[in-house]
């Protein structure tokens, strides 16, 4: 028994001595990443594994006009190009490490403030800007011709008189209120059950055409007296127009939107080769309706004080005041 214990006592000190003879080498410090490519405005902030705290680390950037980095390792894209990131990592006065990121930037602008917003409106060698937050974005007056894609939940987007952009594109974006004081040339839709809150108003605003590439929820107040605006529907989707204006906003109804609903407050033109529900209110007096298909059905409920003409490939039907139709162009 006292052999074995010796045996023991003796193991345990072998293990210690080498211990105390070897030392056990720090951890060499690493960045989270080496390659990082942002959009314009963008920030993405770097962190340092293995940092104890006997090291400290200065940041800096090789070329300050591509990116810059803050004190605490954020990057943040300025302008398009390619740049080397540096993380200095100092025991005291001594350099022990020199870490390094390849800084990438494209030649989209990222917006999660109005600040960047405004910055990126006016950068003339941009075209496109990510917007991504909750505030009340607005494209003030003297801006033209921008691409903003929504990337956030939600979406409250502003265009000024005497300004317009391009397009905007609903990527990521369940709740959008988008009022229209410019103009707008496109509006496009990349999500499903996406609510869209669409106003335009105003002497010169204009909303030319929209694109329900996904089935979506489209409330749209059309008080411009510019033009019509032209409203492609390629997905099911839940459709509310309205508005004061004399213009005749146009429907076309894709035969892949099967169970569209249109609700119309104000008169329009609907074209549709696909089933389709339609309640006419009495500010939508006089719509006209064309089916393109003389088999597909379209379910009209006429709650204005005169007929609706329903015009098929083969034949007119007549929806009476205060009644709901099926019709077809069957006889």
């Amino acid at each position: 028994m006292k052999k074995t214990n010796f045996i023991i006592t003796l193991t345990v000190f072998l293990i210690m001595l080498i211990f105390y003879i070897i030392p056990v080498s720090a951890a060499v410090p690493k960045l989270n990443k080496t390659a990082v490519t942002l959009h314009i405005e963008q920030g993405y902030k770097l962190k340092i594994k293995g940092l104890n705290k006997n090291l400290t680390a200065k940041w800096s950037v090789k070329n300050v006009k591509i990116a810059s980095i803050s004190d605490n390792g954020t990057i943040k894209g300025l302008a398009v190009g390619k740049t080397i990131g540096y993380a200095k990592i100092y025991n005291k006065n001594k350099l022990k490490y020199t870490l390094k990121v390849n800084i990438a930037v494209d030649n989209k602008g990222y917006a999660t403030n109005q600040a960047e917003f405004s910055r990126l409106l006016k950068n003339t060698k941009i075209n496109d800007i990510i917007v991504n937050g909750k505030t009340n974005f607005t494209v003030v007056k003297g801006s033209f011709g921008k691409n903003i894609e929504a990337n956030g939940k939600d979406l409250s987007l502003t265009i000024r008189a005497g300004s317009s952009l391009n397009s905007i594109t609903l990527s990521n974006t369940q709740n959008s209120k988008i009022k229209i004081l410019g103009q707008l040339s496109y509006l496009y839709t990349k999500m499903d059950g996406a609510k869209i809150t669409l106003k335009s108003s105003g002497k010169n605003a204009l909303v030319n055409a929209i694109h329900l590439t996904n089935s979506v929820s489209l409330d749209f107040e059309s008080n411009s007296n510019k033009a019509h605006c032209d409203i492609f529907v390629l997905a099911k989707s839940d459709i509310k127009i309205s508005g004061n204006n004399n213009k005749v906003d146009k429907i076309s109804i894709d035969a892949n939107a099967e169970e569209t609903e249109i609700t119309a407050d104000k008169k329009i033109e609907l074209f549709t080769d696909a089933r389709t529900v339609l309640i006419v209110n009495a500010g939508a007096k006089d719509t006209k309706i064309t089916t393109l298909n003389y088999k597909i059905p379209i379910t009209i409920t006429n709650n204005t004080d005169t007929d609706i003409i329903v015009t098929t490939p083969s034949v007119e039907k007549k929806v009476e005041p205060s009644s709901t139709h099926t019709v077809t162009g069957k006889n």
